[in-house]
C-alpha cells in the first residue's frame, strides 16, 4: 500500500520550476509533507491534502491547489 502524503506547500515560491530537484518530501508534523520545489527550502506554508498519493502530486503541472479528501 502506498504511504499518503497528508500536507503540500502552498508557497507561491516554492512553485516547480524547470530544475527538478530530488527532495520532494519530508516530514510535517509526523506526517509526510511534498513540496514541488525542495523539501529542504525553508519557510514552507503546509496546507493538509487529506491525503493525497506521492505519485498525483509529482505528476501535477502546475501545482494544482488541492482540496481536502472526505
Amino acid at each position: 500500500m502506498e504511504s499518503l502524503v497528508k500536507y503540500r506547500c502552498a508557497k507561491l515560491e516554492h512553485r516547480r520550476t524547470s530544475e527538478d530537484p530530488w527532495d520532494k518530501l519530508t516530514i510535517h508534523e509526523r506526517e509526510w509533507a511534498y513540496c514541488p520545489f525542495d523539501a529542504r527550502a525553508g519557510h514552507h506554508e503546509w496546507v493538509p491534502t487529506g491525503g493525497v498519493p506521492f505519485e498525483e502530486l509529482r505528476r501535477s503541472r502546475p501545482p494544482a491547489v488541492l482540496r481536502e479528501r472526505d
